[in-house]
């Protein structure tokens, strides 16, 4: 697939992912599992980091794995509980962007 394209699928899956309420679209989404993720932190591993399963008719945004071991990972194992206050979520944003928008 090329670059543009799947660029297109990334930017068309963030689009269709639950909001989360109270924060930024253009920032802040929920994965699959209803756990917040952050735009910019794609392809890490961390709670608030982000990947993208793109099949061929669907989607699924997903927070990331905190422990990869393999590409076969079961979501129930992948997929840890984010609670933070809007007061963590807002110094995670404006330590990633310099500012905070609700």
């Amino acid at each position: 697939m090329n670059q543009r394209l799947l660029r297109k699928r990334r930017e068309d899956c963030w689009t269709a992912a639950k909001l989360m309420t109270g924060r930024d679209p253009a920032r802040w989404r929920l994965d699959v599992r209803g756990n917040p993720v952050l735009k910019f932190l794609r392809d890490c591993s961390g709670p608030l980091c982000h990947s993208f399963e793109l099949a061929k008719d669907h989607c699924v945004l997903h927070q990331a794995c905190l422990y990869k071991t393999s590409h076969q990972h079961s979501p129930e194992r992948c997929s840890l509980p984010v609670v933070m206050s809007d007061l963590e979520l807002d110094m995670v944003e404006r330590g990633v962007y310099g500012n905070v928008k609700n």
